[in-house]
């Protein structure tokens, strides 16, 4: 594999010189290369990107030949941003299957070559993993799968048939995993529907160029004999189609189409309200759903009949509907916020009466794409949805609303997916041609997660205040701090205490769990005692005198000294004898420390202006004789603690992560490893392990992760790391003799969460991790038999 390189510098000013230098040509050229592309998401320089299109669109003439072009491309970049920032390497695979008649569509055809798609995996899966079939398919190198579905027969087989944009329909057994027979057709196919009529099984693929093509036939002996019909249907490119009765239905623009039962003509068309954007049959063939660009739903029956209209109000990019039309699944195009100005969209499933138009609860899970794909088993217990992410097919219980199990060994979009009418197996295509059929598990399969939404809005942080673990407080954006028990029935909640005038951002409790702090951007920080009788949390003092909003906390291990950090890069130290009075000791102003300091170790502070300077996360080691600090730009300075606990002296600092947001910050977040001469730290997509020697500050290791790093917790040789994009790492290293923590991290296990994690615990007997996320939900996942192991 070639390494990628990258010359940011150069990366940076190349525009700019072409632009100075009116050389309008060369600069189209290099907005308009994906290569170019490709190197500035992997910089992290995704806005700037985004700026230059701009500054290049301003600067070019209204007459001016590639403006268009250049026009295609700043559409693909904002559009693909949310995924290019994440995975800069797929870029070839989204522009492939981007519009196939704007320019980087065209581009990436033209740099696809032959090569080989065999399908080499893991050797060893999770149970909730388990491949029946991995399909070694014809189709051409780098033609995405349109359409995939699974048929089961009467002597016992089962076939799976996989449509692609190469023109061929491909045949497999699906216990064998052995190819059968493929159908050609002479363009692209885009979509596809199979079922058994008579003795006969119904193969309909829709075309690119507005047609279809239907092939009836028989399984004979080791091949797949049939006789193809070609129907010409409309003009539009976007096509979908499904069994009604025992004809074939196609919906385009606003018009359905119904062809006769021997599929020679179009017998009957009508028309909807608005453009259908996607389109469900139910197994039987009596019920079609379709879902239209004016966010409604329209369940039609066998007659025509439109029995039932429902608005959702979002965008609808899947419908599926249960074969008694009493239940429907819509997947939604939801926005959820904008990563400068690329707008991101998630995938939100909801599961409804089409009677009633009650809802019958939601399934959130695909946090980076819309649902592209929904089927529901024959009972209607199950549910399949295919996002355009990198998830993979996520496969849902239709009454616990829990998910059973994710496909994951894709790794990259599978867009298409169906499951079997018993629902015990399931089967999925992705864009780079591959097939699978997987086993679909009983039960939860993994991790269970149980959540508690007592929150409004983000939990900012919760940490454990029992020594059996089975306690926990949580902060909240809510100005609440709350005190919650977990046992086998999961979470109850023992106090809510609405102390605090503003968000709740940080806490921190004392080694014998008898005293807590919180800090606030009401610029205070609480002081409460914990009565382990059930007395639930007493509030002791208040302790003021910052200048800004508190973001980070920490208390010692004996529970006497308390150091807090606000956004102005202040750290205010505070002590105690008895921990009920509190006196502020000393005051350390890090922009001073950091620009003034002249050790040969430390760095020149050039960015350190604004609210990049901010304190962003406190640790104290367990001796009480070192103290460190991380602020909004990325630096990260240690203090040595006299033993009267009143002299505080800067001993070094070092730039530990780069800045990779728009705002020019990085929330830096650190821990003193038990050892007190090891800290470690995230907020780039690392997890840098230090060393404190000779009060010097050295990086020993680093770990790579899918994100950037959002928080860290270490307990004795365990390590947990959560990302912004919901991924939770657990890291483990061999125990020491000593007291020496060991920097040979392994991956543990690697969890996922549909929203941002905020905090968590990890449970001392190393089978649970409590978190709390950015939607106001505290939940647990809990260590299932024979999980650890391959779950990474």
């Amino acid at each position: 594999e070639t390494e990628f390189r990258i010359n940011v510098r150069r990366l940076d000013e190349l525009t700019h010189h072409l632009a100075e230098s009116n050389m309008l040509d060369e600069m189209v050229e290099a907005l308009c290369s994906l290569s170019y592309i490709q190197a500035k998401c992997a910089a992290g320089r995704l806005n700037d990107l985004l700026q230059e299109y701009g500054t290049a669109m301003k600067l070019l003439p209204e007459t001016f030949h590639a403006r268009t072009r250049l026009q295609e491309y700043f559409d693909f970049v904002r559009l693909q941003g949310n995924a290019l920032s994440i995975y800069p390497e797929i870029i070839l695979q989204q522009a492939f299957h981007s519009s196939h008649s704007a320019s980087p569509g065209i581009e990436a055809r033209s740099m696809l070559t032959s090569v080989d798609h065999g399908i080499i995996l893991e050797e060893e899966f999770r149970a909730d993993r388990v491949v029946l079939g991995i399909f070694n398919t014809t189709h051409s190198a780098g033609n995405q799968i349109s359409g995939v579905c699974l048929l089961d027969c009467d002597d016992g087989a089962s076939l799976c048939f996989s449509a692609s944009y190469d023109g061929s329909v491909q045949i497999f057994d699906a216990r064998q995993a052995r190819l059968i027979s493929v159908l050609y057709h002479d363009s692209s196919l885009i979509s596809l529907a199979c079922w058994k009529s008579f003795e006969n099984i119904v193969v309909a693929a829709a075309t690119r160029g507005g047609g279809m093509c239907i092939w009836v036939g028989a399984v004979v002996g080791d091949g797949f004999i049939s006789k193809k019909t070609t129907l010409d249907v409309c003009s539009d490119t976007d096509m979908y189609l499904g069994r009604l009765g025992n004809t074939v239905a196609i919906a385009c623009g606003r018009n359905v189409f119904v062809t006769d039962e021997v599929f020679s003509k179009i017998s009957l068309k009508f028309e909807v309200a608005s453009d259908i954007s996607c389109m469900g049959a139910s197994r039987d063939g009596h019920s079609l759903v379709l879902g239209c660009d004016d966010q409604t739903v329209c369940v039609f029956d066998v007659d025509i009949q439109a029995s039932s209209i429902h608005h959702h109000g979002f965008d609808i990019t899947a419908v599926a509907i249960l074969h008694n039309k009493k239940l429907a699944a819509s997947g939604l195009r939801e926005p959820r916020g904008m990563l400068g100005a690329v707008q991101l969209f998630s995938g939100r499933i909801i599961l409804w009466d089409t009677e009633t138009k009650e809802s019958k609860g939601e399934l959130e899970g695909h946090c980076f794409g819309p649902v592209g794909n929904l089927d529901f088993s024959g009972d209607g217990s199950k549910l399949i949805a295919a996002a355009q992410d990198w998830e993979g097919p996520r496969v849902w219980d239709c009454s616990t609303l829990d998910c059973l199990v994710c496909f994951r060994a894709h790794g990259v979009h599978a867009r298409v997916a169906r499951i079997s009418g018993d629902g015990e197996r399931a089967v999925s295509g992705d864009v780079e041609g591959h097939i699978k059929c997987w086993q679909v598990p009983e039960g939860n399969a993994g991790f269970l997660r149980r959540d508690n939404d007592n929150h409004v809005g983000t939990v900012r942080h919760i940490t454990s205040c029992s020594s059996d673990g089975k306690m926990m407080i949580s902060a909240g954006a809510d100005k609440s701090v709350r005190l919650f028990s977990l046992d086998e029935n999961g979470f109850h909640e023992l106090g809510k205490y609405e102390v605090h005038d503003s968000d709740v951002n940080r806490l921190d409790v004392a080694y014998d769990f008898k005293t807590a702090v919180s800090s606030s951007d009401d610029k205070s920080v609480k002081v409460w005692h914990i009565d382990g009788l059930g007395g639930g949390l007493q509030e002791v003092t208040t302790l003021i005198g910052s200048r800004g909003w508190i973001e980070c906390v920490a208390m010692s291990q004996d529970g006497t000294l308390v150091a807090s950090g606000d956004n102005f890069g202040e750290v205010k130290i505070w002590t105690s004898v008895d921990r009920s009075s509190w006196t502020c000791i000393h005051t350390i102003c890090t922009a001073e420390d950091f620009c003034s300091s002249t050790d040969s170790q430390s760095l020149k502070v050039t960015h350190a202006t604004g609210s990049n300077i901010g304190c962003q996360s406190i640790g104290l080691s367990c001796t009480k004789s070192r103290l460190l600090v991380s602020r909004g730009d990325g630096m990260v300075g240690l203090y040595s603690i006299d033993q009267d606990c009143r002299k505080f002296s800067l001993l070094a600092y070092t730039e530990a992560h780069n800045i990779t947001r728009q705002d020019g910050m990085v929330e830096a977040f650190l821990q003193f490893a038990p050892d007190g001469s090891t800290f470690l730290s995230t907020g780039d997509p690392r997890l840098r392990v230090w060393n404190i020697l000779s009060d010097k500050i050295t990086a020993m290791c680093e770990y790579r992760l899918d994100g950037e790093g959002r928080r860290l917790v270490v307990n004795k040789n365990r390590v947990a790391v959560s990302c912004w994009n919901g991924w939770i790492y657990l890291f483990e290293s061999p125990l020491h003799e000593g007291p020496m923590f060991n920097y040979d991290l392994q991956i543990q296990a690697k969890l996922w969460h549909s929203s941002r994690v905020d905090g968590f615990i990890l449970s001392s007997s190393n089978e649970s991790v409590i978190f709390c996320d950015d939607e106001g939900h505290i939940g647990v996942w809990r260590l299932l038999p024979d999980r650890w192991s391959t779950s990474s």
